[in-house]
């Protein structure tokens, strides 16, 4: 049958002498995947449409149970060609789609999420500055698509109000539960509770924040604030939320801690490795 969508490419990768194996996140399919012939040939009919961060119009012969289709048409809506000539917004463009790639499986429907990705690119591509904020804000979002947003506004504990925070003291923050704990409850958490938080024997001490699998992680107020920014603000202002190396570094590594403690197995982009050094 004969399907036409929307879609944002994934991965390209090569296949036999002239195709290629293209995977998109559709709007009406979610994942799919397909082979383009003759894409790689000297008639090559679909041009630059194919390449990852690419918006196109797809057609396609879709058969049903299979897992690759036969790609008929793909003409470019959008190349994003700002995102792929920048050194500074090309590792976060590629750092949304390969963690999407990861976390959804083929052929799953979710309008939401193809919305979250297709706004989340055209804000990397409008903006000049922000580019790393794009990728942490589109993480945030994703998790909570997923079932898995954080709490940033109130600690897990009390309730006290993450706006009542003040000065730059470290609090606690919750990879599994997805939410911090304030001054006072962090205080207590480390002195007489932490040990037998949730009861997990491979529970560590929150010195050792980093440690993939940790399950409470040392974080600032400001870089607290800021997450809480990041996930609540419309997509179009978070290319202004601007932060330093130090505190990029520190954002980083909570979002990578939180997105592996709620999807099995996951690794992050191959990509974070030039971001991580930008921010």
């Amino acid at each position: 049958m004969i399907e036409k969508t929307e879609a944002i490419v994934l991965k390209s990768m090569r296949y036999r002498d002239s195709s290629r194996i293209v995977t998109f996140y559709s709007d009406r399919f979610g994942k799919i995947s397909g082979i383009a012939k003759g894409a790689r040939s000297a008639w090559n009919k679909f041009g630059a449409s194919l390449e990852p961060l690419t918006y196109v119009a797809l057609v396609l012969y879709k058969k049903e149970g299979r897992e690759l289709h036969l790609i008929s048409q793909c003409d470019t809506l959008r190349h994003h060609k700002n995102i792929q000539s920048d050194l500074e917004r090309l590792p976060s463009g590629l750092a949304m789609v390969e963690l999407l790639n990861q976390v959804t499986h083929e052929e799953e429907q979710n309008p939401a999420l193809f919305d979250l990705l297709r706004g989340s690119l055209h804000a990397l591509e409008v903006s000049s500055r922000g580019a790393n904020s794009v990728f942490l804000a589109f993480a945030l979002r994703l998790a909570g698509l997923f079932g898995y947003r954080p709490e940033f506004r109130k600690c897990l504990r009390c309730g006290g109000l993450l706006s009542s925070e003040s000065g730059t003291h470290r609090i606690l923050f919750s990879a599994p539960k997805g939410g911090f704990y304030c001054r006072s409850c962090s205080g207590h958490l480390d002195e007489t509770e932490y040990e037998a938080f949730r009861g997990e024997k491979s529970v560590r001490r929150p010195d050792v924040a980093g440690i993939a699998g940790t399950p409470l992680i040392r974080i600032s107020v400001p870089a607290a604030k800021l997450l809480e920014r990041l996930s609540s603000v419309s997509m179009d202002r978070v290319t202004s939320l601007a932060f330093g190396d130090s505190m990029g570094n520190e954002l980083l590594e909570l979002v990578r801690l939180y997105l592996q403690s709620h999807f099995d197995d996951l690794r992050m982009p191959r990509s974070l490795t030039m971001f991580q050094a930008k921010v």
